[in-house]
């Protein structure tokens, strides 16, 4: 359970000495679970990107990072992160909510509820965070996408960042 406890030690050497200690600490409410991102990039004809994490066109020189996605201005960006809830010590459901707080103009975000709780606890415990963009022109360069998942109850946090390269599609 959450709270502050504190544990004593002590230990006799069997000549005499004696050795004590004392810690402290503190059990805080877990943090949402944040899966890890499936990225689709569609091309202009529906077609999808093969390795939307590979470096290409203007980032080519690039080195490879899980935490970066490339596409051209004109493609569509699709990232899904399964978001799920946590309980607190006394198995209660901490709903969590997923918030895109940093993302480009004219992208889209949603969350989806994947495996919903029942009974007294009836909330998501499972969802998955969805943000949709397709860059223009105007947006080539390069852009920061940031996921914030929380425990309505808790107010814990978790916190995940991604970097976007946009290209100009010539």
């Amino acid at each position: 359970r959450e709270g502050r406890y504190t544990v004593s030690v002590a230990v006799d050497d069997g000549e005499g000495g004696i050795g004590e200690s004392t810690l402290t600490y503190t059990v805080t409410a877990a943090r949402p679970i944040v899966g890890e991102a499936s990225v689709t990039v569609q091309r202009r004809d529906g077609d999808l990107v093969d390795d939307p994490r590979a470096p290409r066109d203007d980032f080519a020189d690039e080195p490879r990072d899980q935490d970066h996605f490339y596409l051209q201005e004109g493609q569509s960006l699709i990232v899904e992160v399964p978001v799920e809830s946590t309980r607190s010590g006394d198995d209660r459901l901490d709903p969590a909510t997923a918030v895109w707080t940093i993302s480009p103009d004219g992208a889209t975000q949603s969350e989806v509820p994947v495996r919903p709780a029942v009974g007294d606890d009836a909330g998501s415990e499972l969802k998955r965070a969805r943000l949709v963009w397709t860059p223009n022109f105007y947006q080539a360069g390069t852009h920061l996408i940031r996921l914030v998942a929380e425990g309505e109850r808790s107010g814990r946090q978790a916190t995940y960042e991604w970097t976007v390269h946009v290209s100009d599609g010539g």
